[in-house]
């Protein structure tokens, strides 16, 4: 894994308008980057059938 330095060097390069920076998957984690938060087919298909619908 990079060290935190090379981390924050690859941070500031992303204000440079049109930079391409690669991160490697550790790096993009942690950044947040794979966090999920999407409905689960289940709490998709609750909010799908409304009771009170006219």
């Amino acid at each position: 894994m990079n060290d935190n330095k090379e981390l924050d060097g690859k941070l500031k390069d992303l204000e440079v308008p049109g930079a391409v920076i690669e991160m490697d998957p550790d790096e993009a984690e942690q950044l947040g980057a794979f966090v999920e938060d999407a409905l689960t087919e289940e709490e998709a298909l609750d909010s799908a059938f409304h009771g009170d619908a006219d």
